[in-house]
């Protein structure tokens, strides 16, 4: 305890200090050991979902040295970005002053060998996917299209050509830094048609790996940033092998991923750990399997519990841990508060404290606390407002609750998808008991819901019940080619425009999707979510529409 109590002292007068005292220096290059056309090394602090900006950023020298400091202490991200690279991010404990010298060899993109989906992202079409403009092939192999431009100039990057990542285009007069991205492609242009032109063969591609060194490798630095960097791998190991069982047109419910080798990995070295603080690192990155359906040991998750204090800097790293933790350790919903209300209390870090905010504000929403809701909703857009949950809350919802359990449906009109002619709306619905699931081709719970949703359709259709699916896909040709397929929907269809997806969420009080919405004859909501999925939903239809009595 009292050397806890010392690093806590220690940490403060750190951070009162108000100088940097720890600097960070090293090289930067690309793949083949050279410096890059354009490249940066950035400091940031950890935030979720993402990065809201850059704390401060250097640019290497001609021989890609760079210096930077770090001027505060706890966790703080440093991401290497160069054109034509795969960033890197790297993680930073401070809590006393250092010398820290790393160097790093980013590795080029994984270039695709097929270029039929390419297509552009860019100040043209406010960067959404929804409006990804697809590029054509040309007679000499190079992939073209034209924008419509409204400035002096284009800045895009290209989709579909590396694998997992928006990349910079063959074309460009610049390079321009973005805080998401990296380096975006810049085209200097007159206002108007704008023709883009990609050519495969000047990718740069390499098989080359990608390589930080420290110069000491079995410093707490350099075995922070591993660490790090496995929970990362892992992510991406994930990521990966569910968008493949995806693609492959599997039923998401049959995901399985072999964690196996990475829980016993992390249990072996976690029991063998002797710095707290890389054993507590250890500990989130083993909470985190679970998002991915890792079969955990409840007794390493209790230890977790103990040892992550609800102050510990170790939650930016995931926030999201928070959740798998009480999960595992079968806390009841009002623990799960008290937990939360703690983290949110005395956690230093704005990314952990909107976060475990936004959950107790879910939590209260679906527990029908409105006064509790609105308390948490209005510390969120008063008090982080500027931060990426606090505008995301903001945008989709008020401090007013539009659907719940008891009240009538918001008012709604959705055309169909299969004749534009016919229109559903509350008043055509008057009278009849139906359910609208929003949903999307690319949501991988939404598609795993589709069996549960045709068995109900099939069973009940003929029992004064309708079902509406309203898609919001990227497009409506997406759905029609998805009801092509093995699933036909053969309900009533309807499609969100990318437009009109922020109002409709907002109206609808939708976070995420599938989102359900169970109405009765007399137009009150009667359930929502986890009542509308899975076998549940067929015991909600059967207790609405009585069917044994009938």
């Amino acid at each position: 305890m009292l050397k806890i109590k010392l690093l806590f002292v220690a940490l403060l007068s750190f951070m009162a200090a108000g100088f940097a005292q720890t600097v960070v220096t090293g090289t930067l290059l690309g793949f083949d050991g050279k410096p890059m056309i354009k490249e940066k090394v950035i400091l940031k602090s950890p935030q979720f979902p993402s990065v809201d900006k850059d704390i401060k950023s250097v640019t290497p020298d001609k021989n890609g040295k760079f210096k930077i400091q770090v001027d505060s202490a706890g966790i703080s991200m440093l991401y290497f970005v160069g054109v034509d690279h795969e960033p890197y991010q790297m993680a930073l404990y401070v809590d006393k002053p250092e010398k820290i010298n790393v160097n790093v060899r980013l590795k080029a993109y994984n270039y695709l060998n097929d270029f039929s989906k390419a297509a552009l992202l860019g100040n043209f079409n406010e960067w959404l996917d929804a409006k990804a403009i697809l590029m054509t092939k040309n007679s000499d192999g190079t992939y073209s299209a034209e924008i419509d431009s409204k400035s002096d100039t284009v800045i895009y990057r290209l989709k579909n050509v590396a694998d997992g990542d928006l990349v910079e285009g063959t074309q460009s007069d610049a390079f321009v830094y973005d805080l998401y991205y990296g380096y975006n492609s810049l085209i200097f242009s007159k206002p108007g048609k704008v023709k883009i032109t990609f050519d495969p063969n000047k990718l740069l591609r390499s098989d080359a790996k990608r390589k930080v060194s420290f110069s000491d490798p079995h410093s707490f630095a350099a075995r922070f940033a591993h660490v790090y960097n496995e929970i990362l791998e892992n992510r991406a190991a994930a990521q990966k092998a569910l968008k493949d069982f995806m693609s492959a047109g599997k039923d998401i419910r049959a995901f399985k991923y072999d964690w196996s080798k990475a829980v016993k990995s992390y249990e072996t070295q976690i029991k063998a750990e002797k710095n707290k603080i890389i054993k507590d690192e250890m500990l989130i990155g083993y909470l985190e399997l679970a998002t991915a359906r890792a079969d955990l040991d409840s007794n390493v998750a209790k230890q977790a519990l103990a040892d992550l204090t609800p102050d510990s800097f170790l939650w930016s790293i995931d926030p999201e841990a928070i959740d798998v933790i009480l999960k595992i350790t079968h806390a009841n919903l009002p623990m799960i508060s008290e937990y939360l209300d703690k983290v949110a209390n005395e956690n230093s870090s704005v990314s952990v404290k909107t976060y475990t905010l936004y959950d107790l504000f879910m939590i209260a929403k679906y527990s029908g606390k409105n006064d509790e809701a609105s308390k948490y909703y209005n510390i969120l857009v008063n008090k982080y407002g500027d931060t990426e949950i606090g505008k995301m809350i903001k945008e989709r919802f008020t401090d007013v609750q539009h659907v719940k359990v008891g009240s009538p449906m918001p008012e709604f009109s959705f055309v169909s998808l299969d004749d534009s002619s016919k229109v559903i709306t509350n008043q055509s619905l008057k009278g009849k008991n139906y359910m609208i699931d929003f949903w999307a081709t690319w949501c991988g719970p939404c598609v795993g819901q589709m069996k549960t949703l045709n068995d109900a359709y099939e069973k009940y259709k003929g029992k004064n019940f309708e079902m509406i699916s309203v898609s919001f896909d990227r497009s409506a040709e997406d759905v029609m080619k998805f009801r092509q397929g093995e699933w036909k929907m053969p309900w009533f269809n309807s499609y969100v425009s990318a437009n009109d997806q922020q109002k409709i969420m907002k109206d609808f009080d939708i976070i995420g999707i599938p989102n359900p919405i169970l109405v009765n004859d007399k137009g009150i909501v009667v359930a929502l979510q986890g009542d509308l999925r899975d076998e549940s939903l067929d015991k909600t239809l059967n207790n609405l529409l009585d069917t044994g009595n009938k």
